[in-house]
């Protein structure tokens, strides 16, 4: 059985209501049919909206086929098996799962306590959804923590990641490596 964490409760509410215009007295579908993807619209309304201009091009580019990263590499195989099942994973079938258990596995597979995360969404076209993650405290003495822009599109009834990028800010290094979102290397 699939843990469920509070943003997916407060998510599968919301989609509840957007769906079948509920009412509190109607009773609440079990779940949705696998094939149907609503757009990434529906999903946002969970994570706030991100407060600041977001550039793409600011941010370090992650090679999502580069095999010498071994937590990508563990990622892309959970991905493979996970399409092929029969029963595809359900981390797949909705845009901020995949976004956060893609992030879950890159940070997590380095940093074995994350004490702090947020998630937030960016406005995004039709077909396309689009997550800021941000986890940081980390037990490190140089990176404070990451900024994780991941996009994904629907794919055979799947979501997809199509691109993902990442910044860091320092714990040290003065006011431009400490308080901003950057892609130098931290002292």
């Amino acid at each position: 059985m699939k843990k469920l964490r509070w943003p997916h409760l407060l998510l599968a509410i919301t989609l509840t209501f957007l769906w079948g215009g509920c009412t509190a007295s109607e009773p609440v579908p079990a779940e949705r049919p696998p094939t149907d993807i609503p757009e990434p619209e529906s999903f946002q309304s969970a994570f706030q909206l991100y407060p600041e201009e977001d550039d793409r091009e600011a941010y370090r580019v992650w090679n999502l086929d580069d095999p010498e990263v071994p937590a990508m590499r563990d990622f892309l195989a959970e991905h493979e098996a996970a399409v092929a099942a029969a029963e595809p994973a359900w981390w797949l079938q909705e845009p901020d799962s995949l976004a956060q258990y893609f992030v879950d596995k890159l940070v997590g597979a380095s940093e074995e306590i994350i004490p702090y995360q947020e998630t937030f969404f960016l406005p995004s076209q039709p077909g396309e959804a689009i997550y800021l993650i941000i986890v940081g405290d980390y037990l490190d003495d140089s990176v404070w923590g990451d900024k994780i822009r991941v996009e994904l599109r629907p794919h055979d009834q799947l979501w997809e990641i199509a691109w993902a990028g990442h910044m860091w800010r320092c714990r040290r290094g003065g006011p431009d490596l400490e308080q901003q979102w950057h892609t130098t290397l931290c002292p």
